[in-house]
Parts: structure tokens; C-alpha cells; sequence
């Protein structure tokens, strides 16, 4: 029997599968795609796994921007150095 800990990375394994071989616009696609896995899943549990993986929405699809594979998740600050080139306050 599997640990939870061993589910979830499994899990999070599929979820890059999923990302690298389709195109995903929703995490209910995501939720769908592991239900056909065979995982059970939650809206709420994919939502922490995405977080987690270090995805996020670009260009209308979820995309993985962390290429290790267990890097720790982006914090704001880092992620938006990966896309600002310049701001600066409005009015």
C-alpha cells in the first residue's frame, strides 16, 4: 500500500506527464486527466500540486516554468523577474 507522500508524488508526476504531452487551459482538464490516470483528485489538490511544481498560466495555458524537477515552488517576486522587463508606477 502506498504512503500518502508516495501518492502525491506520483501524482505530480502525472501532472508533468499531462503538461508536457497536452495543451491545458483548466485545471479541470488536469483533474480529468488524472481521473483517467486512475488518481482521484480534487480541484483544491491540483491547485496545491500546480503551486507546488512551480506552474502557472502563460499565454492561456499551464505551463511548467521550474525545469528541475523537484525545485521548490516560485515565489512572486521570482516569477515576475522571469517576465517584467520594466515598471513603473501609473498616473
Amino acid at each position: 500500500m502506498s504512503s500518502e507522500l508516495e501518492l502525491r508524488d506520483r501524482r505530480r508526476e502525472e501532472i508533468r506527464q499531462i503538461l508536457h504531452r497536452q495543451s491545458v487551459t483548466s485545471q479541470g482538464e488536469i483533474v480529468e486527466a488524472l481521473r483517467l490516470a486512475g488518481f482521484e483528485v480534487t480541484q483544491s489538490s491540483v491547485s496545491r500540486d500546480l503551486t507546488e511544481l512551480g506552474v502557472a498560466k502563460v499565454g492561456g495555458r499551464y505551463q511548467l516554468l521550474s525545469r528541475e524537477l523537484e525545485a521548490p515552488a516560485l515565489d512572486a517576486l521570482q516569477l515576475a523577474a522571469r517576465f517584467l522587463r520594466d515598471a513603473r508606477p501609473a498616473g
